[in-house]
C-alpha cells in the first residue's frame, strides 16, 4: 500500500511538471507611451543583447505588456536586471488584470552584497494568478530616475514551476551538434571541449559522450564511446556568449590526460535536435588528433553562419592573403 502511494505521489509530481506553464519575454518588447521614460539600450549581458532602460526622462511613464496564462495557479515572477552594487536604481513590477491590481513588488531597492557587480541577476516574487489576460507593468519607484547605469531590465519569466533556476540562454536560439566517431581502432573515447570565451569567465571544460553534453573535464566511464558510435544531439548554447560565441577547442580523449595520436569523426552542427537543421557537417581526419571551430552566437542568421568556421577554413584565408603578396 505504502508503495503504490508512492508510485501515484511521483507520478502526480511528473505530470504536474509536465504542465508547468513557462512564459518568457523580453523586457525590451514591452509596450512604451508616447510620453517617453523608457527606452530600449544594448548591453552585452542581457538575453538577445537588449534591456528595457529607464533611469531618465518622464518619471510617470509606464511601460507594459498583455499575456494571457493558460493556466490559473500559484506563479513565480522573475525579472533579471543589471546590478550594480554601488547604485540604486529601484523599479516595481505590478501584475494587473482588469484594472485590478492582484501582485507588486519593487527590485533594486538595496544593495545586495552577494550579486555579482555589473552583471544581470535574476529576483523573483509569487503571486496567485488566475488563467486569462494578465498586464504586466513597470513603473519608477517613488516616480524617481536614477542613475543611468542602473534601472535595465533584461527580461521575465513567468512559470507555475517553483523549482525552476532560470537561464535565459534556455529561451533564445539554440545550437546543437551530434558527433559520430570514425572507422578506427581505438578503446572508447570521449569528445573534450575547451571553450575559449574571448572575455570574462574566459573559458570552461565540457565534454560529449554517449549521453549528451555535460560540464567538467570528463564523463562518465561507462558512457564512453566505441568506434562508429553517435553521440545524442547535445545542446553546446551553455557554451557560448550570446554576444561573443566562442572558440571550441575540441579532441577526442580516454581520459583527462591521456589520448589518441588521431581524430576521426564526423561532427554535425545544426540549429535544432533534427537532421533537417543541420548548418554544417565537419569530417575530420586529423593527426595530431584536434578541431579547432570558432562558432558565433547562434547559427539562425546568414551573417552568422558566414562567420562559422574550422581550423582548416581560416588557414586557407590566410594563405591565399599571403599568396597574394608579391
Amino acid at each position: 500500500m505504502i508503495f503504490r502511494t508512492l508510485f501515484f505521489l511521483a507520478i502526480t509530481l511528473v505530470v504536474g511538471s509536465l504542465q508547468a506553464e513557462t512564459i518568457f519575454i523580453e523586457a525590451e518588447h514591452f509596450d512604451v507611451p508616447e510620453t517617453g521614460g523608457w527606452t530600449t539600450n544594448a548591453n552585452r549581458t542581457a538575453s538577445s543583447l537588449g534591456v528595457l532602460h529607464g533611469a531618465s526622462g518622464n518619471k510617470t511613464s509606464m511601460a507594459q505588456k498583455t499575456v494571457t496564462l493558460k493556466a490559473g495557479g500559484l506563479y513565480r515572477i522573475w525579472v533579471r536586471y543589471l546590478y550594480v552594487n554601488t547604485k540604486r536604481g529601484p523599479f516595481d513590477l505590478n501584475v494587473l488584470s482588469g484594472g485590478d491590481s492582484l501582485a507588486q513588488h519593487s527590485f533594486d531597492v538595496e544593495a545586495i552584497p552577494e550579486a555579482p557587480n555589473w552583471d544581470c541577476i535574476w529576483k523573483y516574487f509569487d503571486a496567485e494568478l488566475s488563467a486569462g489576460e494578465i498586464t504586466l507593468k513597470f513603473s519608477k519607484h517613488d516616480q524617481k530616475n536614477c542613475s543611468g547605469y542602473t534601472r535595465k531590465i533584461d527580461c521575465i519569466l513567468l512559470t507555475t514551476d517553483l523549482k525552476i533556476t532560470p537561464d535565459h540562454r534556455d529561451f533564445g536560439p539554440q545550437t546543437y551538434v551530434r558527433v559520430t566517431i570514425g572507422d578506427i581502432d581505438v578503446p572508447p573515447v570521449y569528445i573534450h571541449i575547451f571553450a575559449d570565451h574571448f572575455r570574462r569567465p574566459w573559458y570552461s571544460h565540457h565534454h560529449l559522450s554517449k549521453v549528451g553534453a555535460g560540464n567538467g573535464l570528463k564523463p562518465a566511464k561507462c558512457n564512453l564511446l566505441k568506434a562508429e558510435e553517435q553521440t545524442p544531439w547535445c545542446n553546446i548554447t551553455h557554451m557560448l556568449y550570446q554576444d561573443s560565441g566562442a572558440i571550441l577547442n575540441i579532441t577526442v580523449r580516454y581520459t583527462y590526460h591521456t589520448r589518441p595520436d588521431r581524430m576521426k569523426a564526423r561532427f554535425e552542427f545544426a540549429t535544432a535536435p533534427d537532421a533537417s537543421a543541420i548548418v554544417r557537417t565537419m569530417n575530420v581526419d586529423a593527426q595530431p588528433n584536434g578541431l579547432i571551430v570558432i562558432i558565433p552566437p547562434d547559427l539562425t542568421t546568414e551573417l552568422n553562419r558566414s562567420r562559422f568556421g574550422r581550423d582548416i577554413d581560416f588557414a586557407e584565408k590566410v594563405g591565399q592573403i599571403a599568396d597574394a603578396y608579391d
